[in-house]
């Protein structure tokens, strides 16, 4: 799988986990899993959510930051089954 560009940033990726899990939990996920690479650093986040029709699995291998950064461009449209 390709891996995605990952900016600079100052803030810590477990800080960004943290605010991760939390943002999925308000809007819906009843799941939330990190997965850690070599370097014992967050590389991907899998949840899953209610959505019409059961739940759905999502897993998105990506740096925390870039995951988050979309996710609060996309507000909560982004889990329409919450």
């Amino acid at each position: 799988m390709a891996k995605l560009y990952m900016g600079t940033t100052e803030v810590d990726a477990n800080r960004t986990v943290a605010e991760i899990q939390k943002l999925l939990a308000i809007h819906g996920a009843s799941a939330v899993m990190i997965s850690y690479g070599p370097d014992k650093e967050p590389e991907g986040i899998a949840f899953q959510v209610q959505v019409p029709g059961g739940l759905s699995p999502t897993l998105f291998p990506a740096d925390g930051r870039l995951f988050l950064k979309n996710f609060r461009k996309a507000g909560s449209g982004m889990m329409k089954g919450s």
